[in-house]
């Protein structure tokens, strides 16, 4: 069994241009480097539909005034140079679990724990290289179709060697989980909502800062089980409810 957790994140569709790493494909390998067949995959089919100019925007997820950068991005993605993917993500979530401020406690569960879930890649460790890119898990590639549908049947061989029998605390979007549902691991799914006159909904946008601040907590604080979860302290959050394999915060009034 795995000496600890793995904390499931989102991607940004932000991300800090620049870098100063050598370009991917030349930096030491990918935390799932098992993974690179399905990456060229997606790649190929993602050129091909540039090929065919077919629904572009769509694809990568911009508007026509943005859609030359998003190409001239992806064109480049080969020689472009690396962040850390830390570093890379300049979202909401991410910016509000602020990696750079991170003690090195923290720091260390940072690179150990943290595994994202990618339109790209498919899975990532938090450290890994990684250029500028553009390409959200609900794009249709081609003759690939819809990439969370795609990368499903991918990543559980990889994510359950990661884990190792240890737990997955999963605060991925719905979108993105679907990605990992087929995976035989042991998978909390963590919710955070809003009480609301109808009773408690799910928190969109305004939720994402809040998880980036639980994300941040459970860095800090180190839980290794699902009850040890719940009792995370996170400004602006009250557990509502909590069993063996979900966790539901309610936002703070």
């Amino acid at each position: 069994m795995a000496s600890h957790p793995l904390l499931l994140l989102p991607p940004s569709a932000g991300k800090a241009s620049g870098g100063t790493g050598d370009p991917w494909q030349t930096c030491a390998p990918h935390r799932f480097s098992e993974l690179a067949p399905h990456r060229q995959a997606v790649r190929a089919a993602v050129d091909g539909q540039i090929r065919r100019r077919a629904a572009l925007t769509t694809l990568f997820g911009v508007s026509d005034r943005a859609l030359a950068d998003a190409l001239a991005t992806w064109r480049a993605i080969d020689d472009a140079p690396t962040l850390p993917a830390y570093e890379r993500y300049t979202g909401v979530v991410w910016d509000a679990l602020d990696p750079a401020s991170l003690a090195a406690p923290a720091r260390r569960r940072l690179r150990d724990w943290v595994v994202v879930v990618s339109g790209l890649w498919g899975l990532v460790g938090a450290d890994d290289p990684l250029p500028p890119y553009r390409l959200p898990i609900g794009a249709r590639a081609g003759t690939l179709g819809g990439l969370a549908a795609s990368w499903r049947g991918q990543v559980g061989p990889s994510l359950e060697a990661a884990a190792a029998g240890a737990w997955v605390f999963d605060l991925l979007p719905d979108d993105h989980a679907v990605v990992v549902a087929d995976a035989d691991i042991r998978r909390c799914r963590v919710h955070i909502v809003t009480n609301t006159a109808g009773g408690a909904r799910a928190m969109g946008h305004a939720g994402k800062a809040l998880k980036g601040r639980l994300a941040r907590a459970v860095l800090e604080q180190g839980p290794r089980t699902p009850s040890a979860l719940a009792s995370v302290q996170v400004p602006g959050l009250t557990v509502l409810d909590a069993t063996r394999d979900t966790v539901v915060f309610v936002a703070d009034r």
